[in-house]
């Protein structure tokens, strides 16, 4: 807590359109000088977006709203330590943890194409996994409270995602870490892993996808992905208007909808799309070869969890990939549930989730006796 007389504080906001999101950071001034807070343990520090009171200038437009504190500072807000925004060669971009240390194992969650890290609310405010777990997630550029890449073709491919998710788990000096990707983020999560392949000082320990098939080229998008629902071509389509952005954030994380989703898909920035699918849908384009990753991946434990009314995603296809270590030997799909399980019926995932979890865990306890 930061202790001073008559401070001022801000909340910033970024505007989607007509819509304002919750605040994401909260800034500290005293007279012209900000107070920056540190989290030096982690090495991390928050982006403050302002400068001897002067807005910096990002990608979306800052709305500020302050308020003076009365002397008595019984009620001086703390300065969040759960969420910070880090300056990268991708943006500036949104993170949120759950600890404030790294002494638990990591759960790194990756959310979805023109969604954002509040998807996870429901892993999130797990007890269970909570309680067990650092987790860590994280606004993709160009979607949510992440600034918009400076370099589009650099950042809005799966390799440059998962090249920002290196940069953010060796900031935070993490060396173990299961990853949890949805949809897009199960792409990222695998071109992940093989990016970890190489280097010594981070080990993906287990890898969850959901909604995700692997895939790199027409062909195999093509078999992976239905073409019978018409959402789906929404998801490559670099401009919307109103009622697709609505149309597409309902069917993509299902029931519960809530009004942030809608604001999340009108966020997001239209070349995220646009750029992506065309590198996805092009081998040659530098992508990984994401069924050899995940054949060849012997070492990892690997989940496939899908709602058994998955609308987008071919089934099939998942079971047809010989996978290199299939968690429980099967794709599992989850009776009645859709895109977003873990959105959808939070109870029925968490008990999935917590399994998969305690079985990372002790495979690679195994792994380390027999290295031993």
């Amino acid at each position: 807590m930061i202790r001073c007389p008559r401070a001022t504080w801000l909340y910033i906001h970024n505007q989607c359109c007509s819509e304002i999101r919750e605040a994401t950071v909260i800034l500290y001034l005293i007279g012209s000088s900000v107070v920056t807070h540190s989290l030096a343990h982690r090495r991390a520090t928050i982006y403050l977006g302002i400068c001897q009171g002067v807005p910096v200038k990002l990608n979306v437009d800052p709305i500020y709203h302050q308020e003076t504190l009365p002397e008595d500072q019984s009620n001086l807000p703390t300065m969040p330590n759960k969420s910070f925004t880090l300056d990268t060669e991708h943006g500036l971009i949104s993170i949120t943890s759950n600890t404030p240390t790294t002494s638990k194992p990591t759960l790194l969650l990756l959310h979805g194409n023109s969604s954002s890290s509040k998807i996870f609310r429901p892993i999130q405010q797990s007890e269970s996994t909570s309680s067990d777990w650092h987790i860590l997630t994280f606004d993709l550029p160009g979607h949510g409270a992440s600034s918009n890449a400076p370099d589009p073709k650099q950042s809005y491919t799966m390799r440059g995602y998962a090249s920002l998710a290196l940069t953010i788990l060796t900031h935070l000096n993490i060396s173990d870490v299961v990853v949890l990707g949805w949809s897009l983020g199960g792409h990222i999560g695998i071109e992940l892993l093989a990016l970890l392949r190489d280097q010594e000082s981070i080990r993906m320990k287990g890898l969850m996808l959901i909604g995700t098939p692997p895939a790199l080229g027409e062909e195999q998008t093509g078999q992976g992905f239905t073409s019978t629902d018409p959402h789906l071509g929404l998801a490559a389509q670099r401009d919307w208007n109103v009622d697709e952005a609505k149309e597409f954030a309902r069917m993509s994380a299902g029931a519960p909808f809530e009004p942030w989703m809608e604001a999340c898909a009108i966020r997001t920035h239209g070349r995220a799309r646009e750029i992506m699918w065309e590198d996805f849908a092009d081998r040659s384009a530098g992508g990984v070869d994401q069924v050899a990753v995940v054949e060849t991946s012997t070492d990892v434990l690997i989940a496939v969890v899908n709602g058994g009314d998955e609308p987008f995603i071919n089934l099939g296809y998942l079971d047809e990939i010989k996978w290199g270590n299939l968690w429980k030997g099967e794709c599992v799909k989850l009776k009645g549930l859709k895109h977003a399980p873990f959105w959808e019926a939070p109870g029925i995932f968490e008990d999935v989730l917590k399994n998969f979890l305690g079985d990372c865990v002790h495979e690679n306890k195994q792994v380390e006796r027999f290295r031993d």
